[in-house]
């Protein structure tokens, strides 16, 4: 079984063996998701 710690509040749980994904992976996405979320508030204005 693996050791899992206990890290921030309310006792959330990470367990590093969990990451599916690197964190460059993770920014790239938010970035992704940023851009398609301006892109179509930029269309709903009329630009």
């Amino acid at each position: 079984m693996t050791e899992v710690s206990t890290h921030g509040l309310g006792g959330l749980r990470y367990d590093p063996a969990r990451r599916a994904r690197a964190a460059e992976w993770n920014v790239a996405l938010a970035l992704v998701i940023m851009v398609v979320i301006f892109e179509v508030l930029n269309r709903l204005q009329g630009g």
